[in-house]
């Protein structure tokens, strides 16, 4: 596996907020941007990450006894079974 590999993962709503808001602060700092939030695309629930991105984002919120950004469960593979991602 790479860093650069795709997961799968279903977000909380904390997760959800969580991703909004770092859009929301990454839009203070670079306005020029102008990029509209998008929420993660789903499918059944799962969204698709790459790796390197999951944990720059969620990572430092990952720990013994917090509420987690997303379920435990992490997918290889298209939650439709559908090969590797």
């Amino acid at each position: 596996m790479n860093i650069n590999d795709h997961v799968w993962v279903k977000l909380t709503q904390l997760g959800r907020d969580m991703h909004r808001n770092d859009h929301e602060q990454f839009l203070r700092r670079c306005p020029q941007v102008k990029l509209a939030y998008a929420a993660p695309t789903e499918t059944d629930g799962w969204s698709r990450w790459q790796l390197w991105n999951l944990m720059h984002l969620f990572g430092p919120f990952c720990y013994m006894g917090a509420e987690l950004p997303f379920a435990t469960e992490i997918l290889l593979a298209a939650p439709d079974g559908e090969g590797n991602v």
